[in-house]
């Protein structure tokens, strides 16, 4: 199953997912294993990576910077992490969020990744807590994968989507219940604005796009009593509509 995919400045694609995997040289019993691919602009494959674990493993979201390298975020079992490869398909680095709590069920997550416009790479999703609840999780890491700063709050919230505007603001999609949320934060971390469900009750923001100029297009679902209707939003840059 492919969760993700990204263009590459010069036309080729990097796609991310997961898939069951039996083959004993790889993994001790079958279980999902987390697998990423680069094509070329003609759609030839140019490299595979595949992330065999202990712990079943599922590729969240992928994105890449001007440098050229490629970052993928997901989970397994029991940790939430961030990998960094080159071009090549070569790993450069890889960083796990510590829960503190046991990370079952997708606990501990990374569902969604952005990249800023000077090569930082910011993160959002969950972290299960001391009292085994998840908890909302962003954070901002330089190329080299060192922490610049992170954020653990509000136990129940799962964080969605991220996006980077060119002044290197970060808007930030999550759930809490039924019900979708909306932040912006300064490049520095500071939270500007938190708006409890932007487009009314019953939207869960699913999907997210960030221009430059901090404009958001958001979709959403919006549950009618019978079925699922999608919904498509433009917001400024201070969460009007």
């Amino acid at each position: 199953r492919g969760t993700g995919v990204v263009a590459l400045a010069d036309g080729s694609l990097v796609v991310s997912g997961y898939e069951l995997v039996s083959d004993p040289a790889l993994v001790p019993y079958p279980r999902e294993c987390i697998w990423a691919r680069r094509y070329s602009a003609d759609g030839s494959v140019l490299w595979t990576k595949q992330m065999p674990t202990t712990d079943i493993g599922r590729a969240g979201t992928v994105s890449a910077n001007d440098d050229g390298r490629i970052f993928i975020g997901g989970a397994t079992e029991s940790t939430a992490w961030l990998r960094a490869y080159n071009q090549n398909g070569a790993e450069m680095w890889t960083e796990q969020p510590p829960g503190t709590g046991p990370g079952g069920n997708g606990g501990n997550r990374i569902s969604g990744i952005a990249t800023t416009v000077d090569s930082r790479v910011a993160v959002v999703g969950a972290l299960r807590g001391a009292s085994n609840a998840s908890e909302y999780y962003v954070a901002l890491f330089n190329n080299d994968g060192d922490e610049v700063w992170s954020e653990v709050s509000d136990v129940g919230q799962y964080g969605g989507r991220i996006g980077a505007a060119e002044d290197g603001t970060l808007f930030t999609t999550g759930t809490a219940a039924t019900s979708g949320f909306l932040r912006k934060y300064s490049s520095s971390g500071d939270l500007q604005w938190h708006l409890d469900s932007p487009l009314g009750p019953m939207r869960l923001p699913n999907v997210m796009s960030v221009w430059a100029s901090g404009d958001v297009l958001l979709g959403t679902n919006f549950w009618n009593g019978t079925s699922d209707v999608p919904e498509l939003t433009r917001l400024d840059s201070e969460g009007g509509v």
